[in-house]
């Protein structure tokens, strides 16, 4: 019998366990801390911290390559500096906030310690939230049709022990309903799964969009895109404009970083064209932004009719948060005048607890504010050294499914600020598997190696 030792690095995970069930582990940490389906506070801090030690002691060697190590310092820096800040401001809430993150934080580097420094990632790592998604996705739809065709169904009211003994309206294994809306003619449920939020969810859902569809373009399998279209299908129905235009940028700016990098017969891009992409980006960034708010004016609290549910869904309360990619930006005045009072931060005991007036759920604020200046600099630091080592080398790839696992980066990052902190362990994990199949594709150009299939792949499109 075959040692798993001796098993060839493209078919396993430097751990002391086969990859599967080390997989399977991670997809129930990560689910763990994005769903809300074990609901019972005591029973969720248990799995979290059984599946993260388990993880941690499965790995057999904790050794990082240096580029990694520079990354894990810049996060350090930035938690670093949301501590200088609550330590300045006598947040003992937010200290306490700081390691429950810190904690969660953990699946990153797990990821990143039990690849093989010079093996090819493992297939059901890339792929996990794939089948996740298709079951979330199907899971919100029949629930979306059942509702809208007023089909009789039972629902009950839960009691989540986890997020502050909120109440969540449940049916079971259809999920919550949490963004249920009730009119005189009809019901229309905004999709969340399991979800706390309708926008959570299409977070989620952008990186089995792409990535499905990136290996569909690779194999021509239409199981892929049957799960993309399952998954395009979700995200339409949780009606999150964040997700929907940060899907789009990231879309948009896969198909132009193409023809650029094309332009330069496949050199290295000049200055002049980072330049231009960044320019394109933050254009299209805005302009989205103010598409989003004319959206906003749509908002009619009393429109009943049949014949508006689009509008209905879609529109957002303009004197509200919600409905803009860039979240709370009628408070920027606020935030700067906060930064000049604090600039070290006030910690995350002001900004990350739900209710406080200083609350915000735009991930750049978010961290700023805790921060201040330095985690702004480390932020600043971090995504330039994400975006340019691992994000874009991956859009250039001739290989489908690396593109759009970068452009899947791209849109859950852009998404962040709307509706993230940049630290939930599915976007850490979209992170870590960008920065892997980067080094791995890095690795590939080094030795003039081809992906499986390339030649056939090519001579097809």
């Amino acid at each position: 019998m075959q040692k798993f030792s001796d098993i060839p690095s493209t078919q396993r995970l430097d751990a002391i366990i086969p990859a599967s069930l080390f997989i399977a582990v991670l997809s129930i940490s990560i689910l763990q801390y994005s769903t809300y389906l074990i609901h019972n506070d005591f029973i969720d801090k248990l799995i979290k911290a059984v599946t993260i030690v388990f993880l941690l002691f499965s790995i057999k060697r904790y050794r990082l390559l240096r580029e990694v190590r520079i990354l894990l310092f810049l996060y350090c820096a930035l938690f670093g500096s949301a501590f200088i800040g609550a330590v300045m401001t006598l947040d003992i809430s937010g200290i306490s906030q700081l390691s429950k993150i810190i904690f969660s934080f953990l699946i990153f580097p797990v990821i990143l310690f039990v690849v093989p420094a010079k093996g090819e990632p493992h297939g059901l790592l890339l792929k996990m939230p794939l089948y996740w998604g298709l079951f979330f996705s199907i899971q919100s739809i029949i629930l979306f049709l059942i509702i809208f065709f007023n089909v009789p169904i039972k629902s009950t009211i839960i009691v989540m022990g986890k997020y502050g003994d909120m109440q969540e309206i449940s049916y079971g294994i259809l999920g919550y309903a949490n963004g249920l809306r009730i009119f005189e003619d009809y019901s229309v449920l905004r999709a969340q799964s399991w979800f706390i939020e309708p926008s959570i969810l299409a977070s989620y859902l952008i990186y089995p969009v792409l990535a499905s569809f990136g290996y569909y373009r690779s194999t021509k399998k239409t199981l892929y895109l049957f799960v993309s279209i399952a998954c395009i299908i979700g995200i339409l129905i949780t009606f999150s404009l964040a997700a929907f235009f940060s899907l789009l940028v990231s879309i948009v700016f896969l198909l132009c970083i193409r023809p650029v990098y094309k332009r330069n017969n496949y050199k290295i891009i000049g200055l002049r064209d980072y330049t231009s992409l960044l320019i394109a980006f933050i254009i299209s960034g805005v302009c989205v932004n103010y598409v989003m708010l004319e959206i906003n004016d749509l908002y009619v609290p009393s429109i009943t009719s049949s014949k508006s549910i689009l509008i209905n869904m879609i529109a957002r309360d303009p004197e509200g948060p919600s409905g803009q990619l860039f979240r709370e930006h009628y408070k920027y005045d606020e935030y700067i005048n906060i930064l000049r009072e604090n600039p070290l931060g006030i910690g995350l005991g002001f900004t990350a607890i739900a209710g406080n007036e200083k609350a915000s759920a735009n991930a750049l604020i978010y961290w700023t504010i805790s921060g201040g200046i330095p985690a702004f600099i480390a932020l600043l630091a971090l995504y330039a050294k994400l975006f340019y080592s691992y994000c874009l080398p991956l859009l250039k790839s001739q290989y489908y499914p690396y593109r759009f696992i970068g452009a899947a980066f791209l849109g859950t990052t852009i998404h962040g600020l709307a509706y993230s902190n940049w630290v939930y362990p599915y976007y850490l994990f979209n992170v870590a598997v960008t920065i892997i199949c980067a080094m791995y594709e890095k690795r590939n150009k080094e030795n003039n190696n081809e992906y499986p299939k390339l030649k056939k792949r090519l001579s097809v499109t």
